[in-house]
């Protein structure tokens, strides 16, 4: 996966993947995709509940129907979002 700057979006595959590798710019990913970070749920926003929900209804979905290796992807989302909020929180 990489961060296109001529479409400003990131090419995880496919054909505009291969056309689009001389505009590549790698982006930096902090996030860990292991194991989801520990947080406090009742502190959460009701957003961001509602996205981690959707991305374990949709990682145990795709692990009963698809058997891909989207998990690790998943994982990651539901921790970019906790961190948004906890950035979010200490600003306050």
């Amino acid at each position: 996966m990489y961060f296109c700057t001529h479409c400003k979006r990131n090419h995880r595959s496919g054909k505009i993947y291969q056309k689009h590798l001389e505009f590549k710019e790698l982006e930096e990913n902090n996030i860990p995709c292991n194991k989801v970070i520990d947080c406090i749920w009742e502190d959460l926003p009701g957003i961001a509940k509602r996205q981690i929900r959707h991305y374990i209804r949709k990682m145990t979905w795709d692990s009963k129907n698809n058997f891909s290796k989207k998990r690790k992807m998943y994982i990651g989302e539901i921790n970019r979002v906790i961190l948004e909020e906890d950035n979010d929180m200490i600003r306050l």
